[in-house]
């Protein structure tokens, strides 16, 4: 009886060359829960198959498929995925492939015709900075925090000048000792009490934003020390000076936060305030100023990159063939 023939395997096309294009993570419904790809000059692929791109972890125990990719008359491929749950996909996943594959949808990967992956030196930092930082209170991610306790911090900042304004003196210092004790973390030299009422106030997470900073710029600090590629650890260095900006803000606005505590009448409040509000804005322009005008009219005033811009722009992979890139981690990162 003749045997019957294996299935055939779907024909290659022409191998591409150089990188295509770039996966991208970013925020969505939650962080870090979009992937976004662009190619172009890709081949469409044969009758009867279709591409498809995975998320792949590290140690390639885990794939995810992220959905087929339609390839136009011009080699041009768009996708874009949102993780179901809303996960942090950079939690899981580094790296990113695109295959060939034909028949029903495989629970892993097929030939691979594209691969790209987040430097396996100095994704342990990355993920410290973006996903989840063990040596905070919480786990949360140092740019994450930041972000966070510096919007927190501009609300507690009207506030407080809201009261400045209405002669509100009581009021006034409280709301100026919750910024100083947002500011300064639970371990910080001017948290405390400070408007001696007994309590010490503090509407954030305990951690504070000025060690949420000093965290981002150590992370960014050792992945120039241990990444892969030194176009990569550059890149990680580029994340710093507005980090250093942000740090010097949050100063300011610690010390006349502190100020404000110890005032006996509301008379300079107005006036301290208002430049007190200021500084946390640009604060919130260095680190992250998302699409708002008034934001970005303050970082125009510098020539710097958003903090939050540049560390995203770490975990951008290029797509190229893998015999030009390495998908394999040699030294697997952890979210720890």
């Amino acid at each position: 009886m003749p045997v019957p023939a294996e299935p055939a395997e779907p024909a290659q096309p022409p191998a591409p060359t150089g990188p295509l294009g770039f996966a991208a993570l970013l925020d969505d419904r939650s962080i870090l829960d979009r992937l976004e790809l662009r190619l172009s000059g890709l081949t469409p692929p044969p009758p009867g198959a279709t591409y498809r791109v995975w998320l792949r972890s590290d140690d390639l125990a885990l794939a995810e498929a992220a959905g087929d990719l339609p390839v136009d008359e011009t080699g041009t491929a768009v996708l874009a995925y949102t993780q179901p749950a809303g996960e942090a996909l950079f939690t899981a996943f580094s790296q990113v492939l695109v295959t060939l594959e034909s028949g029903p949808p495989a629970k892993q990967p097929g030939p691979i015709v594209l691969a790209g992956a987040v430097d396996t030196g100095a994704i342990t930092q990355f993920r410290r900075l973006l996903v989840r930082w063990p040596d905070s209170r919480y786990g949360t991610a140092s740019l994450q925090g930041l972000r966070q306790l510096a919007l927190n911090a501009r609300f507690q900042a009207a506030v407080l000048r809201e009261a400045a304004v209405n002669g509100d003196l009581p009021g006034m210092r409280r709301k100026a000792e919750h910024l100083v004790n947002l500011v300064e973390g639970s371990r910080g030299g001017s948290f405390g009490d400070l408007d001696g009422n007994g309590r010490a106030e503090d509407p954030g997470d305990g951690v504070g934003l000025i060690p949420y900073i000093w965290g981002a710029l150590t992370q960014t600090q050792f992945a120039w020390a241990t990444a892969a590629d030194d176009q990569i650890a550059q890149a990680s260095l580029a994340v710093q000076p507005p980090l250093q900006y942000a740090l010097a803000w949050a100063g300011f606005v610690r010390d006349a936060g502190v100020e404000l505590t110890r005032a006996q009448d509301p008379g300079g409040g107005p006036e301290l305030s208002e430049h007190l509000f200021t500084a946390i804005q640009r604060i919130i322009a260095a680190v992250d100023p998302g699409q708002d005008t008034d934001l970005r009219a303050l970082l125009a005033e510098t020539d710097l990159t958003p903090a939050y811009q540049s560390a995203l722009s770490l975990i951008q992979v290029p797509l190229v063939p893998p015999a030009a890139t390495t998908v394999v981690s040699s030294t697997p990162g952890g979210s720890g």
